[in-house]
């Protein structure tokens, strides 16, 4: 058999994706065949890649440039890929999966990259995923037909193809009512619109830390309404509500360990917070309370509970900006003392003592202003009937005043600082009109005068007991906070 010029030329002088393999035993088999048109170029081609002795590769040639290439890539005898060519770059292709005669997968090209594929999944002859691609040849939005009703119900968009952000259309208006987006290819928030109405009113957001936040527009209006914080155990550590959809939270709760430990609330919509709860173990019991009583965005009134009972409780009654008044109470809940801040000053200066029923027992005074009680007045009936001075800032009472109808019948003095009294003064007013003295210290009177005269002894002679303590204490401890 002798072979035509061309076919020599073809063996000798190998073009396209070659011919006789010369070079290797067996020459004289085929595995690529060249068809040539009158133009002398190139029209068909058919190559036998795996020397099986059927061709896997076929392509078609316009004017000697390629137009159509068909692959059988697994060898099973049947084209499934073809790929269409414009100029010599890819134009569009298709492939034929399961071998129905339909193509499972269409991609098609622009400047020889790819720009969009289509895909049936699940080879029921309907497209489920369309992949767009970007100018890196990398997906640049992805659709899909996640649960097999038909519908592209899920968009994803890539950047640098990894995914940034997911959309879902659940109930199929066309508007997107389920979002999320990523970072470093894992979730960072979520976005649900639950009522359908085009707003996203609930929202899932986690941190690179593990922490994760949840909001929710209740109302519709574009604005969380509701937003919750979880730590990376998933328990929760900050709450804020917006009750009255102002775009401002009303309610901010703060947890620890998943318990509710403080409350702050804007109870009357002003724009600040009025009331401020810290709260036990238990994360129910209120042992901390702080209110704002008079409207002025400042905190006045504070108030610390056991078991339910308040313990102590501290006001500011003049808008001073810090607590001027603290009172004390008992186990039952009844105030058992006072601690006053007086006008101008930064500083306790006045204790009282109350008696069961709330009335004053007693009452306590900082005098000179260095923060230590040295005055003390005994109440019975709301009158003043005694008086105990420290005048010498000893820490011991060295004066005793008798009152009687609110003013000063006579005033016991310790002058030599034993205890006892040995000066006894009697007033009309606030005048001095006879004072008896104790000479000998022995405790009893020796003499008396009035002005320079000296008169008989008379009134209290016996001052052989000791003055009362003061029993005043110091101040609370709540004013170190």
């Amino acid at each position: 058999m002798a072979y035509s010029d061309k076919v020599v030329d073809h063996f000798n002088n190998p073009r396209n994706m070659g011919s006789f393999k010369k070079d290797e035993d067996g020459v004289g088999s085929l595995d690529a065949i060249t068809w040539y048109g009158p133009d002398e170029k190139p029209a068909r081609e058919e190559l036998d890649t795996n020397k099986d002795g059927k061709p896997d590769v076929r392509r078609s040639y316009e004017a000697g440039a390629l137009a159509r290439e068909e692959q059988d890539a697994d060898k099973d005898g049947r084209f499934e890929l073809t790929t269409f060519f414009a100029n010599g770059a890819p134009a569009r292709s298709e492939a034929d999966a399961n071998g129905d005669g339909k193509p499972d997968v269409l991609v098609t090209y622009a400047g020889g990259k790819r720009a969009e594929q289509q895909e049936d999944r699940d080879l029921n002859g309907a497209i489920d995923a369309v992949t767009r691609f970007g100018p890196d040849d990398k997906p640049a939005q992805v659709q899909e037909d996640s649960d097999g009703d038909g519908r592209l119900e899920t968009t994803s968009y890539y950047e640098s193809g990894a995914v940034v952000r997911s959309e879902r259309d659940r109930n199929g208006d066309g508007k997107p009512d389920l979002r999320v987006t990523y970072q470093g290819g894992k979730p960072a928030s979520t976005e649900q619109d639950d009522d359908y109405d085009g707003s996203f009113e609930k929202r899932v957001a986690a941190s690179s830390g593990g922490t994760q936040e949840q909001s929710e527009d209740r109302n519709g209006d574009g604005k969380p309404d509701l937003r919750v914080v979880f730590d990376a155990k998933g328990q929760i550590t900050r709450q804020e509500e917006d009750r009255n959809f102002d775009g401002k939270p009303d309610v901010i709760s703060e947890f620890s360990g998943g318990v509710l430990r403080l409350v702050r609330e804007d109870s009357k919509g002003h724009g600040c917070f009025d009331v401020e709860q810290r709260l036990a173990a238990d994360g129910k019991t209120v042992e901390e309370q702080a209110v704002d009583e008079n409207g002025d965005c400042k905190l006045d009134l504070w108030s610390h509970f056991a078991n339910g009972a308040p313990v102590w409780q501290a006001q500011d009654q003049r808008g001073a900006g810090f607590a001027t008044v603290l009172t004390r109470f008992d186990g039952s809940g009844a105030a058992t003392s006072q601690e006053l801040i007086s006008e101008g000053k930064r500083a306790p200066d006045t204790k009282i003592f109350l008696a069961p029923g709330g009335a004053v027992a007693a009452q306590c005074l900082d005098s000179d202003g260095n923060r230590t009680l040295d005055v003390r007045y005994r109440v019975e009936g709301g009158a003043v009937v005694e008086g105990l001075v420290d005048s010498n800032k000893d820490g011991k009472a060295d004066v005793r005043q008798v009152w009687s109808g609110g003013a000063i019948e006579h005033a016991e003095i310790d002058t030599n600082g034993d205890g006892r009294a040995d000066v006894v003064q009697y007033f009309s007013g606030q005048n001095v009109v006879r004072q008896c003295e104790d000479e000998q210290y022995d405790g009893s009177v020796d003499r008396c005068f009035e002005g320079q005269k000296v008169v008989p002894v008379s009134g209290v002679k016996d001052l052989s007991a000791k003055l009362p303590a003061l029993d005043c204490g110091g101040f609370d401890p709540f004013w170190k906070r």
